[in-house]
């Protein structure tokens, strides 16, 4: 239990960080149960990939 309440406080801290890729992995983290966070995260990236990558390759949408 230590070690998950020091992450647990690692994370909040890294939530409010100037870091940007901590900042955005810390607040993945704390919402990994969020599943409708999860799923616009998910969606957000594949439209940022589709930009640069065929069209053919991507995988299917996922339903709603």
């Amino acid at each position: 239990m230590g070690a998950s309440n020091d992450l647990i406080h690692k994370m909040r801290e890294y939530s409010v960080s100037n870091d940007p890729a901590r900042a955005v992995m810390a607040d993945i983290w704390a919402q990994r149960h969020n599943v409708h966070f999860m799923t616009s995260a998910y969606e957000t990236v594949r439209e940022m990939k589709a930009a640069t990558t065929d069209q053919q390759s991507l995988p299917p949408p996922l339903p709603k």
